[in-house]
């Protein structure tokens, strides 16, 4: 079926199944995982050049994707217009740091322009795309274990290592990982139910087997805020598509509980680490910013931010640059998709941006709802976890995280363009 899409976005979508993984065996071959600063380099470049092939290839394969545009409604024109025109002034004359201003900037337009582009390629292509997309960003946690296999041999038992910072190879740190994480074990949902799956118990043992090994990498981190953004996916997604999921929920079960025994056996660095440190921590808390890992004390100081400029914003990034708190400058990011972008945008533009997503959002359930099909469920759960998670992490923030939402939305908005009589590869999606 893959045959029948371009050379080059096959080329494309492999790379970007594999990129990941070759980014962590660079930098575990070259150390360079041991200097965060230029390890963080290697992953934001190897990203944004991804992502910038990806929309010049999907320009090159299915022309400019501006049309899209003018499908939208005339008052979504003016806001999208009036978003873009706020997020130049803000990086041009009001950022205090206007180099990471503008590079989240220009990565932020970069998604925009990747889920029109996706949008395209998914009205051009069909099912071919959709399956081909789902198979690559699944396959992309299978391929990046072999780089956390390698470096977990290479350091198992150094409790002088900072593995929060490490454990993830080719990523900035295991936090970022998460968001790959959620992404693969939505999609599991499609995965599981294809028809050349369903066919063999060779391929099944082996998603079974990456599934489980995904779940343990969640489990032995702590990562509670992953969990329950995927928990409350599924959840809303049972409710509006239970034959899709249905199927699948027995095997996401069995390999999140093998998962969380398998995190058992790994090498417990610190009490960040482990299971059972998860429960105990998650048990002891007795005040909200230990429950949120110090969120409150983001927020309360991205709210003064945002009363200090409440019409104009900032620009994206500039949390570390506002706040006086030292402690603090280690984040990126408020850890709150509205507050950044209130701190971002301003009042005016946030309202914008909120209504937008929030009516596309919308959009996107009913369609869910009215043609449940395994791959829509899967792309709506995908995305949903990730706004979910938005709420408590930068999901919104990173190229990476921006780049994989906006390949999720453009293929299932460009999809449920194409009436299902007319698309002959539909039938191999059920």
């Amino acid at each position: 079926m893959f045959a029948t899409l371009p050379t080059a976005l096959r080329i494309l979508l492999t790379w970007l199944a594999l990129m990941p993984m070759a980014t962590g065996l660079f930098v575990i071959g070259s150390g360079f995982i041991y200097v965060p600063l230029v390890k963080f380099y290697v992953f934001e470049v190897s990203w944004s050049i991804t992502l910038l092939a990806f929309v010049l290839v999907g320009i090159k394969l299915t022309g400019p994707p501006w049309h899209y545009l003018k499908r939208l409604t005339q008052i979504d024109q003016m806001l999208v217009l009036l978003v873009f025109i706020l997020m130049v002034f803000a990086v041009m004359l009001h950022a205090p740091e206007k180099s990471f201003a503008t590079y989240f900037a220009v990565t932020t337009v970069g998604a925009f322009l990747a889920a029109l582009v996706s949008r395209a390629l998914a009205e051009t292509f069909g099912a071919a795309y959709r399956q081909m997309l789902v198979w690559a960003l699944f396959l992309m946690v299978g391929c990046h274990l072999l780089a956390i296999g390698l470096f977990m041999g290479m350091e198992w038992g150094n409790r002088d290592l900072r593995w929060v910072q490490f454990a993830a190879p080719g990523f900035p740190n295991m936090r970022f990982y998460n968001f790959v994480l959620e992404i693969m074990i939505a999609l599991s949902v499609a995965i599981w139910s294809m028809e050349n799956v369903k066919r063999s118990v060779i391929v099944k043992l082996l998603i079974v087997a990456l599934l489980v090994a995904a779940w343990s990498m969640l489990f032995w981190q702590g990562a509670r805020g992953a969990m329950v953004a995927l928990a409350s996916s599924f959840l809303l997604v049972g409710v509006i598509a239970p034959q899709q999921i249905r199927p699948v929920l027995p095997v996401l079960v069995i390999t999140a509980a093998l998962g969380a025994l398998l995190s058992l056996v790994y090498f417990v660095p610190d009490g960040n680490f482990g299971l059972f440190n998860l429960q105990r921590r998650t048990l002891a808390v007795e005040t909200v910013v230990e429950l949120t890992s110090r969120r409150t004390e983001l927020w309360q100081e991205a709210l003064a931010m945002i009363t200090r400029s409440p019409i104009l914003g900032y620009g994206p990034g500039q949390f570390p640059f506002l706040t006086p708190n030292t402690s603090l400058w280690i984040f990126f990011h408020p850890h709150n998709i509205i507050l950044d972008t209130l701190l971002t945008l301003g009042v005016v533009g946030a309202s914008a941006v909120f209504y937008l997503l929030l009516k596309l959002w919308i959009q996107l359930l009913r369609y869910t709802h009215a043609h449940p099909d395994v791959i829509t469920v899967a792309l709506f759960v995908a995305i949903t976890s990730l706004a979910a998670h938005s709420m408590l992490a930068g999901t919104y923030f990173f190229v990476h995280s921006k780049f994989l939402f906006a390949l999720c939305v453009g293929a299932l908005l460009g999809y449920r363009q194409i009436p299902p009589a007319k698309d002959p590869d539909q039938k191999l999606q059920s």
